[in-house]
């Protein structure tokens, strides 16, 4: 099943959404033109989600929102914690004011990236003997 997250703004964290603990898929979709503080497309806050196949175009994370967290990370995706893996998707055209246009990945993380095509700056927070790339 495709799935299609267009055009979401959040003042805080993921502009299309945050998913946080639990192992949930997300396959065969896009995620394009969101934005938010940090996770301008989502954020992933400790757990196990495995995304394929899924295009992350144009999402923005930008530090003018308000709060208590850090803002401008991970304009695509921005991963805290947990596991994810993700495989064969594709980062284009994401905007992050301080780190990871394409991702930002957390101190603690472990996971794998697989066949992902990035046209953007990745951000990794000590997590080399942690993360797995091909």
């Amino acid at each position: 099943m495709r799935f299609y997250m267009k055009d979401n703004v959040a003042d805080g964290s993921g502009g299309a959404g945050l998913v946080r603990f639990g192992d949930p898929s997300l396959r065969d979709g896009e995620i394009i033109g969101n934005i938010a503080r940090q996770g301008g497309g989502i954020i992933l806050d400790r757990c196990r989600l495995d995304i394929a196949n899924t295009r992350f175009v144009s999402n923005n994370a930008q530090d003018y929102f308000a709060g208590p967290a850090p803002g401008g990370l991970g304009g695509g995706l921005s991963i805290l914690g947990g596991a994810p893996i993700i495989a064969h998707c594709t980062f284009d055209s994401n905007i992050a004011t301080h780190r990871g246009g394409a991702l930002f990945i957390s101190e603690g993380c472990e996971g794998s990236i697989n066949n992902v095509t990035l046209n953007n700056p990745v951000y990794y927070f000590h997590t080399f003997n942690y993360f797995t790339y091909n």
